[in-house]
């Protein structure tokens, strides 16, 4: 949570069990939780860094806190958002301010690589304030700034001196991001990348090489999306895209191109958290909120059509008012 706890939940319903025995009390709030090939968890936080916790006794424990030293440096990598492992055993971690690192154990020891080490030619400036990652079908690393989409290929001949390819918004070019300030990205079953901005609503990644060329097509309120600033999002079994915003969550439909808006009135009164979302095995869906978690099950959703009449209530000739029966407006 973003208080520092850690809740476990079952079947989408809490577990009166604390998983982690020594688990500290941090200031600030934990925004990632993986696990490794070998099962140990990885906590990213805001503030407080990285925690490695291993299974001991059949308990987890603590083992390790990376980056949350009183220097400088550390104290700009200690904003840890988001942890995404790669097919090679790699972790990477999305800082806010600190941008991209890498993590890799080897021979009982863990090491380190970072912006201002091996990845030289990360971008400088926003584009260092990392809100998520995203790995491709080809283990390519789509990383969200609040500067614009940055790709990485990490598995080429270049190795760490691998070119970053950046991607933002350009005035005028349709085909370009609807927003630099990327919440969330996800891969749905079809393996297309989808990003969400707080600013231009939801964009299609569309190419072959995302590392040369890239163009989108963007859905915003103009295609009846309810709003253009967009959280995290999770696909259903029907390939639906369930998408939370800041005034709720609405599903769009990637075949039909169709948009179905769900208000809070009979889910929940609360605010929706950025990059908060999952499915469980039995398919519900779950956001978290402010207030916990929201859980459903997108076929318990039912449609109901209210009849109601339809009532004029403007009528303009040329972007004037104009009052039935009285002279038109001049043209």
């Amino acid at each position: 949570t973003k208080s520092g706890k850690i809740v476990p939940c079952k079947a989408g319903e809490k577990v009166n069990q604390q998983p982690i025995d020594n688990w500290p009390k941090i200031q600030g709030g934990i925004y990632s939780i993986i696990q490794d090939e070998y099962q140990a968890i990885w906590i990213g936080t805001k503030g407080a860094g990285i925690f490695k916790a291993v299974e001991k006794n059949g308990k987890y424990e603590i083992v390790d806190q990376y980056f949350n030293k009183a220097s400088d440096q550390s104290r700009l990598q200690s904003d840890v958002y988001c942890l995404a492992p790669d097919k090679k055993g790699r972790i990477w971690a999305a800082t806010y301010g600190g941008g991209l690192l890498s993590i890799t154990e080897k021979n009982d020891s863990t090491i380190f690589k970072t912006v201002d080490d091996a990845y030289a030619h990360y971008p400088p400036g926003n584009f260092r304030r990392i809100r998520y990652l995203c790995l491709d079908h080809l283990d390519r690393l789509w990383i969200a700034t609040t500067e614009g989409l940055v790709i990485y290929d990490p598995n080429t001949k270049q190795g760490d001196l691998a070119p970053f390819k950046i991607y933002k918004k350009e005035p005028g070019n349709i085909e370009s991001l609807g927003g630099n300030d990327i919440q969330y990205i996800f891969r749905d079953s079809k393996n297309r990348m989808w990003l969400l901005t707080s600013s231009g609503g939801l964009n299609l990644a569309v190419g072959d090489d995302p590392g040369k060329d890239l163009k989108f097509i963007n859905y915003s309120t103009k295609n009846g999306l309810p709003t253009d600033y967009l959280l995290s999002c999770v696909e259903d079994k029907e390939e639906n895209l369930w998408i939370s915003s800041q005034i709720g969550i609405f599903k769009f439909s990637p075949s039909s191109q169709t948009v179905q808006n769900y208000n809070y009135g009979g889910l929940h009164e609360t605010v929706l958290s950025e990059s908060s979302c999952a499915q469980l095995s039995d398919g519900k869906i779950v956001f978290g909120n402010f207030l916990g978690t929201l859980t459903f099950h997108p076929d318990s959703l039912r449609k109901t059509k209210i009849k109601t009449n339809l009532v004029f209530t403007k009528f303009q000739v040329n972007s004037k008012d104009f009052i039935p029966g009285s002279a038109l407006p001049d043209i």
